[in-house]
């Protein structure tokens, strides 16, 4: 997450972001981020180039339009689910932390992705986005892997 007032200089926090992506085999960011981190205001520019710079899943945050992510089988663009919103603090972390479980819970290689599984993974992490946005508060509102899951199966 770029925070300006962490920085000295917006040039300083980009030269040090961009710096890391190499070294990186799973990354997010969001679509207010893409041109920082990648010099592409597009988002699946951005991806292709995140994906190009040697990560191995890269994916991008659309907050209500959804999200996209790559791997070298393709990019995929899942459609964000409609929501009522009290609060958008959290939505990121909970739809990347959805998308960490699965990898870590499921023993996902990036690397043996198709794009069906990059959906389904999307999918999940668009469900756990939604329902965090549905309460106030980052943290409290984050869900559980059952909620998300019956949010799915609704």
């Amino acid at each position: 997450n770029y925070r300006a007032s962490l920085w000295n200089s917006r040039q300083e926090a980009i030269e040090a972001m961009r710096s890391l992506v190499p070294f990186a085999d799973l990354m997010k960011i969001s679509d207010e981020e893409t041109e920082l981190l990648t010099g592409k205001a597009d988002p699946e520019e951005a991806l292709q180039a995140l994906l190009d710079a040697g990560v191995k899943f890269a994916a991008v945050t659309l907050g209500a339009d959804g999200a996209m992510a790559g791997t070298s089988a393709g990019i995929v663009k899942v459609p964000g689910i409609p929501s009522p919103i009290a609060d958008t603090n959290g939505a990121g972390d909970s739809f990347w932390g959805a998308i960490l479980w699965q990898f870590a819970s499921r023993d996902l290689d990036p690397e043996e992705l198709d794009p069906a599984r990059t959906e389904e993974l999307l999918r999940f992490a668009n469900a756990a986005a939604a329902l965090t946005v549905r309460r106030p508060g980052a943290i409290p509102a984050m869900p559980d892997r059952e909620a998300v899951e019956t949010f799915l199966a609704a």
